[in-house]
């Protein structure tokens, strides 16, 4: 779903640095690679065609009156019913892309266009006529945009590599940066591994004017998740909006399959897809050599019972060790996740058959799938107990467990498990759950940086331990807001860009 780069210098760029980043992002876009320049403004652009495949929709694409462009990473899938509002509008259309909806839109409504926008997207639009610059990113986050402005230089892309290449950018590692990737694995918006590089977040928007910028939130109110409605009648609500939202996601001029893990999640979006399908849905899954890790079985059997055209890739040891190399080009930002590579393997092995995939990540996080979530809900009202209580349990349980020996394993768990009881508060407590350290070893680990980070927990953890709300919202609110966007979209996003 393409690439997107820009620059904003008093200074020329050459021709030779501005095709040089396009090429760096022709694994995100292959089909067309261009860039335009605009006074002191520079769009760069690599395209991966999946609606519209004609070249009048090959970006970065301009209005006709010269006014807006637009550079767009990502898909809108509500493109359609903008389209007719903006021809009522007595807009005319030239494309039947959702770029120009994009394009268009800006036009009509400027920065009100934002929250109208449902979709996965990374977007510059850049007006014309007020040398204004504008960076969308989508509400959930699963399109990257990172950003950097230094010596009256602006910049922006899709993946940090495009920024690495400008010579006013340095590579000095932030540290708190360093700090959060031992502690999660991943590195948090909106920090990114080097200081002088930022995420723009999720539901934001930035707007860069005369050598300043500012970043607002364009999120939408949305009504709570939770509902005391009759199950039976939620089932009904779930179902209705499923089949609304797989149907919507299913519009493309190139063939759409879906990965298939036998699990919960894709076994949904599958069973909607090949309802909504006319033609036989194409399901790719992957396997292991080793029995004890392999679940395939269960993707096979859920094919068969959907009838879809399943193709299956089994993977040894030695396939995962060659892809490592590839970590670098493709993931370009420090990432930990070890289901990365199996990811980038399944991707390739897609790429064979179809140019657009659905796939299950995020159910987990929205739907309370982890039991860390259910063990989250259970004990996160204990760390309101005053903490000199909290301590003289805590040294009685663990005088009872030194009876036992060190060597025994669940009892190691157990005392692992009464470490997150130490915290000091209730945001320390919920990051746990997201990352691999708990509270006891968080001073230890910032003991070993050569610069210790003066801030050990995230501020947007902070901000959702303080909300007024359930704790059922809160910890919606924090697997949604941190794992969600950090880690599983950003997997699902470099995996499949890949190939």
């Amino acid at each position: 779903m393409c690439g997107i780069s820009g620059i904003f210098s008093n200074q020329d760029i050459g021709d030779d640095l501005l095709w040089k980043i396009a090429s760096s992002m022709n694994h995100r876009g292959p089909d067309f690679q261009a860039f335009k320049r605009f006074g002191h403004f520079y769009l760069i652009h690599a395209r991966l065609s999946i609606l519209d495949l004609n070249p009048r929709s090959n970006q970065p694409m301009v209005d006709r009156e010269n006014t807006v462009a637009v550079c767009f990473n990502g898909e809108i899938y509500n493109f359609n019913e903008l389209r007719i509002e903006l021809e009522s509008l007595g807009h005319h259309f030239q494309t039947t892309s959702d770029t120009e909806v994009v394009l268009l839109g800006f036009k009509q409504w400027k920065d009100a266009l934002f929250p109208k926008l449902n979709g996965i997207f990374s977007i510059a639009l850049l007006d014309l006529v007020k040398d204004e610059l504008f960076l969308v990113r989508d509400p959930s986050g699963t399109k990257p945009l990172f950003y950097s402005y230094k010596s009256g230089c602006f910049a922006f892309s899709s993946e940090l590599k495009a920024q690495l290449m400008l010579p006013w950018i340095s590579k000095e590692v932030d540290n708190h940066s360093l700090f959060y990737f031992l502690k999660f694995s991943h590195v948090p918006h909106p920090n990114t591994m080097l200081k002088e590089i930022k995420q723009l977040e999720p539901s934001a928007y930035l707007k860069f004017s005369k050598n300043s910028f500012s970043i607002q939130s364009y999120a939408p109110k949305t009504q709570s998740l939770f509902t005391s409605k009759p199950f039976t009648e939620t089932v009904v609500d779930l179902d209705n909006l499923f089949e609304n939202i797989v149907k919507r996601q299913m519009v493309a001029d190139v063939p759409v399959g879906c990965f298939l893990s036998g699990g919960i999640d894709s076994s949904l979006i599958c069973y909607y897809h090949t309802k909504l399908s006319t033609h036989k849905v194409k399901t790719f899954t992957i396997g292991y050599s080793e029995k004890e890790f392999d679940e395939s079985v269960y993707a096979k059997e859920i094919s068969r019972f959907f009838g879809t055209e399943h193709f299956e890739l089994i993977l040894k040891p030695a396939d995962l060790i060659n892809e490592v190399s590839n970590l670098p080009k493709f993931f370009d930002h420090p990432f930990a996740d070890p289901t990365m590579l199996p990811s980038l393997l399944l991707a390739k092995h897609a790429a064979k058959e179809v140019k657009v995939v659905f796939s299950g990540d995020g159910g987990d996080e929205l739907f309370f799938g982890y039991h860390y979530q259910s063990i989250l809900l259970h004990t996160l009202s204990l760390i309101n107990i005053p903490n000199p209580i909290r301590s003289s349990l805590l040294d009685f349980i663990n005088l009872l467990l030194s009876r036992f020996s060190k060597n025994n394993l669940s009892i190691q768990r157990i005392r692992k498990f009464l470490d997150i009881f130490t915290a000091k508060d209730q945001a320390e407590f919920m990051q746990y759950f997201i990352g691999t350290i708990g509270p006891l070893k968080i001073s230890r680990l910032n003991s070993l940086l050569k610069q210790p980070s003066n801030q050990t927990t995230l501020p947007i953890i902070q901000a959702i331990s303080h909300a007024k709300t359930t704790n059922e919202e809160k910890i919606f609110q924090l697997f949604k807001s941190t794992f969600l966007v950090n880690c599983a979209l950003q997997k699902n996003d470099r995996s499949t860009m890949a190939y």
